[in-house]
């Protein structure tokens, strides 16, 4: 039996929650938003970060939108979709969306997905 089924067995509690946490700190700088985003995105994250993003986007002082993901841990196919969302309202809204420093593991799905010919990576 593995050690992760023996320390639940023993009583050891599982925080699920961790894997939900998402940090977003927008930085403004002329006319781009920096979105710098850490922890996990999913779906219970991008609920949250959605609301973030859609005032970016209503916002006419803002033309470029940069998510930078170099810390994000994790992305499910709940938070991809979402991007590919955020990625048609930027268009519709005149703005250009980037996605930055994207770390390994979310670069493989990335690739999997052929998200990296549909965004602009930087």
């Amino acid at each position: 039996m593995g050690k992760f089924i023996r320390s639940i067995e023993k009583g050891a509690r599982l925080d699920i929650f961790k894997y939900t946490k998402l940090t977003v700190e927008c930085v403004m700088r002329e006319s781009t938003m920096t979105v710098f985003l850490k922890g996990y995105l999913s779906f219970e994250s991008v609920l949250e970060l959605r609301k973030k993003c859609k005032s970016c986007l209503a916002d006419a002082a803002i033309k470029e939108i940069v998510l930078n993901l170099s810390e994000v841990k994790s992305i499910d196919s709940f938070s991809l979709g979402f991007l590919l969302e955020l990625r048609e309202n930027a268009h519709l809204a005149n703005k250009a969306l980037l996605l930055a420093s994207i770390s390994r593991s979310v670069k493989s799905k990335f690739e999997i997905a052929n998200f990296d010919r549909l965004f602009a990576i930087v």
